[in-house]
């Protein structure tokens, strides 16, 4: 479609219209925000390396894609120092249960209903 129209590709087409006017914009942006977050990124991954280095007291210990959340999770808590028993009582779990079950029910058009026990 966007051939037919005279453009050069299906982004040039749609970007047009939007702020951003071109797919060379869109690419300088990226571009741009890539070397000013790039660094800290390193930096916080070597934070997290260094995390499961010591927690696994094995100084060669490789980080994978799949151990970001966990580590993640014990640098919060160890930051934050998070008291996951003092959070409970501000989220009790039937009332997270029936408000998750409603958000479901709303966006979803879901209808729950208890059964009776067997």
């Amino acid at each position: 479609m966007a051939l037919i129209l005279g453009y050069n590709s299906f982004s040039e087409f749609i970007l047009e219209d939007r702020m951003a006017k071109t797919p060379q914009t869109v690419a300088d942006f990226e571009d741009k925000l890539k070397k000013k977050i790039q660094d800290q990124g390193v930096k916080e991954k070597q934070v997290l390396i260094d995390l499961k280095r010591n927690l696994t007291k094995d100084p060669s210990a490789e980080f994978h894609n799949w151990d970001s959340a966990y580590y993640k999770g014990i640098l919060e808590k160890q930051n934050f120092q998070i008291d996951e028993e003092s959070l409970k009582e501000f989220f009790p779990s039937d009332h997270v249960k029936n408000a998750t079950l409603s958000i479901y029910q709303e966006l979803l058009g879901l209808k729950f209903r208890e059964l009776p026990n067997a």
